[in-house]
């Protein structure tokens, strides 16, 4: 057996608990990994008796990084078990290593997707479903919905009129849209039978049951209400008015609970004011009176609005229920068309994939039996960031030994930010509850943070956490100087100062900052494969925001300072202006009407025209520009030939545009235009070109998933223009560049990093944001705009915007926490504060209330023993850095790179440049000839000729050359090539039923469309000669054969293995047969040739070609189990002339004897 590793108290009670299922919790960067592969390996130790144990084990990760770190890390382990195992389990080593890469280590998504695969018939699904591609699913979505919508309303459906007329078209629109995403995950059912009375008593009674003490209790416990009673229990002033007033605030706001009812609220409202209590006199000084009196206001407001939400939700909110309701029946038919058109296209979404398979599982108990009986062991990883779906397909899958040791999951609630995708720490905090209490065990021996920043993370967020789990270093030892924490946060004395000079001005703080500690010498950051202490690299150093939006701005700032950095992500992908200009020459292509859009792409880095160019030539309204480009106007002789440019080039792409796919159409608009060229001489050239690439790949994955026509993708891409979908942009730099790194929080996770600076955290509290959902208690909620009557009161809306402003709060809470917990040496806090210094966003404010911003020092004094609960000794309190002025970079420091060159300049800068020799690593770098275990059919020809002709061995002298160099023989002349191109290309398309060509087309069309798709052009007397050829082999009798023939292929490529002895190690033999088929007396290959031979040399022309023909009859032979039936090299005319090779036994031995001598020849032996 292989040494175990070393494990943590923590750890070996995880492992070792066994008889029953386990639910742990574990902290950031606790080794929750190792744990779950430790648990693998050690399920795989206790099964050596067993065929196959991987069949019995199913990994779920939360994405396919995770799935991939896992499975290597088990190979690992794996690999070191069978050094050190028994003899007798060697076998068994072996075999597991080997069945690894088809072990269930995968994705939820992933798990779903085989599970409908293999029940396809029960889930009634085609078994070949494709997933709808992530980056266009939106766009899928929103046709869908118009298509239904508009199909209810010919059919003057009452409910989507009724809609329509409340909500205008486009906002119906959306509304369904946005309830089709949350439709599935909840029970319909419920709401189908449901009158509007039924649902508003529902909202009643939730609200009374749960949201009014709630929000009572918020007030409560509000700053505002406990800075009150602070002050009133520490002075109690002298008019007796105010003496009673204070009586009756500290008996109400200290009651436990508060009596909700508005006469209560009133009446401490009343009482928090201090006219006609004494005025100052009444309190024992001035700035006492002034602190009580500023405290009332703040009071008094809160009590507002607290009142105002009671008032609201005491109105008659039957209307709005009604409205609802109408709402669901509308989505539930729209939701019912979507479905059907997904199942008639075979297609799914990621939600079909959770909810299809749970519907399956809970309603099939007998597809439940054939799934779970294969199941020993279920490990989930990330569990924290499940949703109510996936919670309960876990459920179903463990069946009745959820509690008895089939389950093995790992989750932290205090690291669960993925509630935008549905994801709910509850479902984690229930499911653990389930389980006995012996398998609910913590993990919180941290292996990645040094002590500092362990300090600093816990008596941050010790008291906002329910049931925190302290984090405790590995290393008790603060290996780096302290302080390994930093406040960075600027201001301004401009009081009229906005958010982007804020955000600016910190920008120049962080880039500053950074430079600064890239400078400093001093040894701060533990490498990883030593354990010494080094320097700052940029390498090192990650900026984490909670979202890009302004991103824009720190790079800018970064790049004046000469730092280089990598964006991951970011999410205005088609907000890009390359994007547009690509969309605009494809709207062109598809509508030559549409003159806007040519004229976007003709201004455009794509060709460049001026706006005066584009006058002259459009000078009148009914003109067209397209004509413009056809009849130039006079022009500069710069100026016309750009046009004359510009209109061949969307002439070709015009014409070729129904014979390419989209990427391959994109990639000769970029080659013909030199766009990508372009792009990179404007600012964020490179980040330009990054994007303009990763359009390609969008398209060329659409083309990959099926035929997709250019009307298709100009609507997907207009609809992902116009509702800018939330794709990422694409990334300038490797991601293992040793550049900053910049990214949001969410990219972070699973990451961690030496440096972490976390950016703009003095953001905004926004409102919500107005989108319609699914709540599961209160059915679908969506803002209802306003009517001649004015606002219709709507309890449900006011319950849920309570219920998700509670849970933001708790999940920014949480987003703060996962980004500190990043850090492994350093961590900086960094924001834009307003010329007050007071915090503004949720974060600040709870760094406020642990310490005090100006200084860094904890809110409370340790030197009179004030600390909290979280703290037990002053050495637990973390030192923090305050940085109260701009950073200055220090004196001495390195100097940044040389500034971009402008592409300009760069002719002038080269010429100047003196020559040098290329060092050696990067010269030319020599073939290895004798390693080669790939030949084409064409070098085995040309190879074979050279040995037969007794020259070789005076040509192997230098190098074994290429056949070209081996070869005393003229290549074919580009006319002779571009024939032979266009014949093979035609006559693979030929319908030899009808010889007047495929689609009834003539062969002179095809081959000028093939022409013109391959060459934009050709000679008309090459195109002359294409056509008499193929004319003259579908006069010929050959062409009779080809019609009657049971089985036709043509143009079929093969890799033939070649390993016999003579040839040493194994190779393949690749080549392409013109045409193959099959008729009564068997199979027989054709061999076209078009060059044109004297009549005295085609004998010897046949002769080159034998060994080709004979290769072909080995590779046939090969597939089918005999030799060909004929073999015939078909000169074509005209006149057609066929020469019959032989395909005896001897005559195909002596062709593999000559192949297998050629491809050692060519290896140089």
């Amino acid at each position: 057996m292989a040494r175990s590793p070393r494990f943590t108290d923590q750890q070996q009670a995880i492992l070792a608990t066994k008889n029953c299922s386990v639910a742990v919790s574990a902290g950031a960067g606790c080794g929750k990994t190792f744990v779950l592969t430790q648990r693998f390996i050690g399920y795989l130790r206790g099964s050596t008796g067993r065929a196959d144990p991987l069949a019995s084990i199913v990994a779920i990760t939360f994405t396919d990084r995770a799935a991939r770190e896992m499975r290597h890390r088990v190979r690992l382990a794996c690999e070191a078990e069978l050094r050190e195992c028994a003899p007798e389990h060697v076998t068994y080593w072996l075999a597991v290593l080997r069945g690894l890469d088809g072990a269930r280590i995968t994705t939820i998504h992933a798990f779903c997707s085989n599970l409908l695969r293999r029940f396809a018939v029960e889930a009634a699904l085609d078994p070949t479903f494709a997933q709808l591609d992530v980056s266009f699913g939106d766009t899928y979505v929103r046709r869908a919905v118009r298509q239904s919508l508009c199909r209810l309303l010919e059919t003057d459906d009452v409910d989507a009129t009724q809609l329509v007329i409340r909500f205008g078209f486009e906002g119906v629109e959306s509304l369904l849209q946005q309830l089709l995403n949350g439709i599935q995950t909840v029970d319909r059912s419920s709401l189908d039978g449901m009158s509007h009375e039924d649902l508003a008593r529902s909202w009643r009674t939730v609200w009374q049951d749960e949201c009014l003490p709630c929000l009572v209790e918020e007030f409560r416990e509000s700053d505002v209400a406990c800075r009150v009673v602070e002050l009133l229990q520490e002075h109690e002033p002298s008019h007796p008015a105010m003496r009673q007033r204070r009586a009756l605030l500290l008996e109400t706001l200290t009651a436990e609970p508060i009596d909700p009812s508005p006469e209560l609220l009133q009446s401490i409202r009343k009482a928090a004011q201090v006219q006609g209590g004494g005025g100052k006199s009444a309190w024992i000084d001035e700035s006492v009176y002034e602190d009580v009196k500023t405290a009332f206001e703040s009071l008094r407001k809160q009590i507002k609005d607290l009142l105002e939400k009671i008032e609201e939700a005491d109105a008659d909110a039957t209307a709005a229920a009604a409205l609802a309701l109408t709402a669901h029946r509308v989505a539930r038919t729209v939701a019912d068309d979507y479905a059907q058109r997904k199942r008639n296209e075979a297609r799914v979404d990621f939600d079909d994939l959770l909810c299809l398979s749970r519907d399956l599982l809970r309603d099939d108990a007998g597809v439940r039996r054939r799934a779970v009986s294969g199941i020993d062991l279920l490990m989930v990883d990330e569990f924290q960031d499940t949703d109510p779906v996936q919670a309960e397909l876990v459920r179903l899958l463990c069946g009745d030994q959820l509690v008895n040791g089939r389950l093995f999951l790992v989750g932290d609630a205090k690291q669960s930010i993925y509630r935008f995708r549905k994801a709910d720490p509850r479902v984690f905090a229930a499911l653990r509850n389930d389980l006995p209490a012996a398998g609910r065990l913590p993990l919180t021996t941290n292996f990645r943070s040094q002590p500092a920043i362990l300090r600093f993370v816990n008596y941050t967020f010790a008291p906002e956490m329910p049931e925190y789990e302290p984090l405790v270093p590995i290393d008790e030892r603060q290996h780096s100087p302290e302080p390994s924490v930093e406040f960075l946060f600027s201001s301004s004395e401009e009081k009229d100062e906005n958010a982007e000079a804020r955000r600016r001005r910190e920008a120049r703080w962080i880039a500053l900052r950074i430079k600064a500690l890239l400078a400093d010498e001093t040894p701060r950051i533990r490498d990883l494969a030593t354990g010494e202490l080094r320097p700052v690299r940029p390498g090192d150093v990650a900026i984490l925001f909670r979202a890009l939006s302004n991103v824009h701005l720190y790079e800018q700032a970064l790049s004046e300072q000469s730092l280089e950095y990598y964006l991951a992500g970011g999410r205005a992908f088609f907000a890009q202006q390359e994007v547009y200009d690509i969309a605009h020459l494809c709207r062109w292509l598809e509508d030559p009407a549409d003159e806007l859009s040519l004229a976007g792409a003709l201004r455009s880095p794509l060709f460049g025209l001026t706006d005066d160019t584009l006058l002259l030539l459009k000078p009148e309204r009914s003109a067209s520009f397209h004509d413009g480009l056809r009849r130039p106007p006079s022009l500069p002789d710069t100026q016309a030939a750009q046009v004359r440019r510009t209109a061949r080039i969307l002439d070709e792409l015009r014409a070729k545009k129904d014979f390419l796919g989209i990427a391959e159409l994109l990639t000769l608009a970029i080659e013909r235009t030199g766009y990508d060229a372009a792009l990179l001489c404007e600012h964020l050239g490179p980040r330009k070109l990054a994007n303009l690439r990763k359009l390609i790949g969008l398209a060329r994955s659409l083309d990959a998933a099926g035929p997709v026509t250019l009307n298709e993708f100009v609507f997907r891409l207009n609809e992902a223009v116009r509702e800018q979908d939330k794709e990422e942009l694409a990334a300038t730099h490797p991601e293992v560049a040793n550049v900053l790194r910049l990214m949001t929080i969410h990219q972070s996770k699973g990451l961690e990093f030496s440096v972490v600076i976390l950016a703009d955290m003095d953001w905004r509290r926004r409102g919500g944001d107005g989108r319609a959902c699914y709540d599961r208690s209160l059915g679908p909620i969506f803002p209802i705009p306003d009517d001649e009557d004015g606002r219709l009161p709507h309890l449900g809306l006011l319950i849920h915007r309570h219920q998700q402003s509670r849970e933001e709060e708790a999940e920014q809470t949480r987003l703060f926490y996962v980004a500190a917990t990043r850090a492994r040496d350093h961590l900086i806090l960094s924001a834009g504060l307003e010329h007050d210094g007071k915090p503004r966003s949720p974060w600040l404010q709870l760094l406020a209330r642990r310490f005090d911003l100006l200084a860094g020092l904890p809110a409370l004094d340790p030197y009179l023993g004030s600390v909290d609960g979280t703290v037990k000794s002053p050495t637990e309190l973390p030192t923090v850095l305050v940085h109260r002025e701009e950073p200055k970079i220090p004196t001495g420091a390195k100097k940044p790179r040389g500034k971009q060159v402008r592409l300009q300049q760069l002719r002038e800068l080269v010429s100047q440049t003196p020559v040098a020799e290329l060092p050696p690593l990067i010269g030319r770098i020599e073939p290895k000839h004798s390693e080669r275990d790939e030949f084409t059919i064409s070098e085995i020809c040309v190879a074979d000729r050279v040995l037969n002709a007794n020259s070789f061995k005076r040509k192997r002298e230098r190098a074994v050359p290429r056949p070209a160099d081996a070869l005393d023989v003229e290549p074919l002349d580009d006319s002779a090539r571009r024939i032979g191109i266009l014949t093979h290309s035609v006559l693979e398309q030929i319908d030899f039923a009808r010889t007047a060509g495929a689609a009834d087309e003539s062969v002179s069309s095809l081959v000028e469309r093939a022409a013109l798709s391959m060459f934009g052009d050709v000679d008309p007397k090459l195109r002359r000669t294409a056509v008499d050829k193929i004319a003259a082999l579908l006069e010929s009798s050959l062409a009779q054969e080809l019609k009657n023939a049971k089985r036709l292929h043509r143009e079929i490529g093969f890799r033939l293995r070649r390993d016999r002895p003579t040839v040493g190690r194994p190779a393949e033999l690749i080549g392409t047969i013109d045409c193959l088929y099959e008729d009564e007396l068997g199979w027989h290959i054709l061999d076209y040739k078009t060059t044109d031979s004297p009549a005295e040399s085609v004998s010897d022309a046949i002769q080159q070609y034998r060994l080709q023909i004979l290769a072909y009859a080995l590779a046939v032979e090969k597939l089918i189990g005999r030799p060909p039936t004929s073999l015939r090299i078909v000169r074509l005319g005209p006149p057609v002339e066929m020469h019959a090779v032989a395909a005896d036994r001897d005559t195909l031995d002596g062709a593999s004897r000559r192949i297998d001598a050629a491809m050692m020849a060519l290896r140089g032996r």
